[in-house]
C-alpha cells in the first residue's frame, strides 16, 4: 500500500497541474491567439482569399485535411474568411477571460485547425506547437481558476491539482519537442564542426540584431551550437527529475526561456519563442504560488465547500475520455519516435487518425542541418508596349502596394521559402498570377503586365575566413498573365 501511495505521489509530482499554472497558461494561449489572428489578418485577402496568391483549389488538390469540412475552405471571399477570423477572435477573447472555458477551447481549436488547413504554406513550428497545445487543453480544465467560470462556489471545492491522461498529455507534448529537436540535430554541423547557429543566422531577411551581433564574434556561434544541442537533450529530464522534482523543473523551465529568448532575439521567428513559453507555464510548480501566497499578508483563506461526488454517467464518460485521451498520447509519442528512427514508423491507419485530428507533427527545426544557403526570388517582368520591369523595384498603384506589403511580412516571406522548392511549382504559378492581377488592377494600356519571369536566387553561406561566393540565379517560373 506504502509503495502504491509512492508511486501514485510520483505520477503527481511529474504529471499534474497547478489550476493556477493552467489559469496562467489559459490566458496566455488566449491572448496569443488574438496576436496571431491580428498578424494573419493584415494579410486576410491575400494568404485567405480565392483572389489572393494561393487559392483554395491549390489546397484541396495536395492537403490531406483539406478533404474534411473545414470553415475556411468552405469560403473563398474575403467577406466570409473576415467573418470567420471574428469568430475565431471571439472564441480566443473568451478562452483568455474564461467564460464557457471548455466550449471556448474546442470553438478555439476547431477555427484554429481550419484557419491553418486553408493555407499550410504558410504554417511554421509555432503555428502547429499552438494547434496541439489548444487540443491537449480541451480536456483540462482550463477555467478551473481565476476565470469567469471559476466564480460558481462549486469551481472552489476543486482541489489546486490537475493529475490526468490530459494533463500528462499536455506536458509530454511539450517535452517531446524539445527533445525530439535535439535528438533530430544530426548533421555534423551540429555534432562536430560547430557551425549550425552561424548557417541559421546567415540569412539576410531572418536575420535581428542579436543575430547580426553573434555573426559579428565568431566564436560565439561555434560555443551556442552544441550547447542548444545539448541542452534540448537534457533539458527535458529536469522537467521530469526524480529527485528535487518541483525545484529542478523551475530550473528547466528557466533553461528554456533563456533558449526561447536567444532564438527570438536573434531570428525572425514570429510567435514560435512566445508560444513555447506558454507552453511552459502548465510545468510552474505549486510551491511557486505558494510562496506568493506566503509573502502576501492577509486573511486566511475560508475552508472549501465539499466537492460534489460526479454521478455514475460521469464518472464512465470521464473514463472513457481518459482512455481516448491516453491513446492519443500514445500515437503522438509513436510518431515522434518515428521520425527520428523511420523503423518505428506507425501502421498507416493510425496516422490518418493523427491526420484527422491534425496530431501530425515533426519537430524538426534546423535539423537535421542547417540551410547552407540563402534563397530568395527575383522578380522580372514585361509590360504590354515592350518595357521591361524590375517588379522587385517597381513601386506605386493600390494594388501593387498589397504586394509591396506582403513581401514585407514574415507569413508571407515564409510563404515564398516554400514556393522555392521545385515541387512547389504550381503554387507558384499561382503566385505569379497574383502579381500580374495586383500589378494591372489599376493600370491600362502598355503598361499593363504581359508577362513575368521569377528567378530563384541562390546564394552559399560562406563561413568565417572564407571569401564571399556569388549568388546563382535559376528560372523558376514563367507567367503569362491573363488578359
Amino acid at each position: 500500500m506504502a509503495r502504491a501511495r509512492s508511486f501514485s505521489a510520483r505520477l503527481r509530482a511529474w504529471f499534474g497541474i497547478d489550476l493556477r499554472s493552467l489559469a496562467l497558461f489559459r490566458v496566455a494561449l488566449g491572448a496569443l491567439l488574438l496576436v496571431d489572428l491580428a498578424s494573419r489578418a493584415r494579410l486576410l485577402a491575400t494568404n485567405y482569399a480565392d483572389l489572393g496568391a494561393h487559392p483554395r483549389e491549390l489546397v484541396l488538390a495536395y492537403e490531406t485535411a483539406a478533404a474534411l469540412p473545414w470553415p475556411h475552405l468552405l469560403f473563398g471571399s474575403t467577406l466570409a474568411q473576415g467573418l470567420l477570423f471574428a469568430a475565431a477572435a471571439v472564441a480566443a477573447l473568451l478562452l483568455a477571460l474564461g467564460w464557457h472555458t471548455r466550449l471556448a477551447t474546442v470553438a478555439s481549436w476547431l477555427l484554429l485547425t481550419s484557419l491553418q488547413a486553408r493555407n499550410p504554406l504558410v504554417l511554421d513550428g509555432g503555428d502547429h506547437l499552438l494547434r496541439v497545445l489548444l487540443f491537449w487543453s480541451m480536456f483540462l480544465p482550463l477555467g478551473a481558476r481565476a476565470s469567469w467560470d471559476a466564480r460558481h462556489p462549486a469551481a472552489d471545492a476543486a482541489p489546486d491539482l490537475v493529475c490526468s491522461p490530459a494533463s500528462a498529455a499536455l506536458l509530454l507534448q511539450v517535452a517531446v519537442m524539445f527533445l525530439v529537436t535535439g535528438l533530430l540535430k544530426t548533421g555534423p554541423e551540429w555534432t562536430s564542426d560547430g557551425t549550425a547557429i552561424h548557417y541559421a543566422l546567415s540569412r539576410k531577411w531572418w536575420i535581428l540584431p542579436l543575430g547580426e551581433w553573434l555573426l559579428a564574434h565568431p566564436p560565439l556561434p561555434a560555443w551556442l551550437t552544441p550547447a542548444v544541442r545539448w541542452y534540448e537533450l537534457l533539458g527535458p529530464l529536469l522537467l521530469f527529475a526524480p529527485v528535487a522534482t518541483a525545484k529542478l523543473r523551475l530550473v528547466g523551465i528557466a533553461g528554456f526561456l533563456g533558449l526561447l529568448a536567444g532564438l527570438g532575439l536573434g531570428l525572425r521567428l514570429n510567435l514560435f519563442p512566445w508560444i513555447g513559453a506558454a507552453g511552459l507555464l502548465p510545468f510552474v510548480p505549486g510551491l511557486v504560488w505558494q510562496a506568493r501566497a506566503a509573502g502576501s499578508p492577509g486573511q486566511p483563506l475560508p475552508s472549501r465547500p465539499r466537492r460534489a461526488v460526479p454521478s455514475a454517467a460521469r464518472r464512465m464518460l470521464a473514463g472513457a475520455v481518459g482512455v481516448g485521451v491516453l491513446g492519443l498520447l500514445g500515437l503522438v509519442l509513436w510518431i515522434n519516435a518515428a521520425s527520428v528512427s523511420s523503423r518505428l514508423e506507425p501502421p498507416a491507419a493510425l496516422r490518418s487518425v493523427a491526420s484527422l485530428l491534425q496530431l501530425e507533427q515533426s519537430w524538426s527545426m534546423y535539423a537535421p542541418s542547417p540551410r547552407h544557403v540563402d534563397v530568395w526570388f527575383r522578380h522580372r517582368g514585361q509590360l504590354r508596349n515592350g518595357a521591361p520591369v524590375d517588379l522587385d523595384r517597381a513601386t506605386g498603384g493600390a494594388g501593387w502596394e498589397k504586394v509591396e506589403r506582403a513581401w514585407r511580412d514574415y507569413r508571407f516571406q515564409y510563404f515564398l521559402q516554400k514556393l522555392a522548392a521545385p515541387k512547389w511549382e504550381v503554387p507558384l504559378r499561382a503566385y505569379g498570377e497574383w502579381l500580374c492581377r495586383r500589378w494591372n488592377l489599376d493600370r491600362s494600356g502598355g503598361a499593363r503586365l504581359d508577362r513575368i519571369a521569377i528567378e530563384r536566387v541562390v546564394q552559399p553561406i560562406a563561413l568565417p575566413g572564407e571569401a564571399a561566393r556569388e549568388p546563382e540565379s535559376q528560372h523558376a517560373a514563367g507567367i503569362v498573365c491573363p488578359l
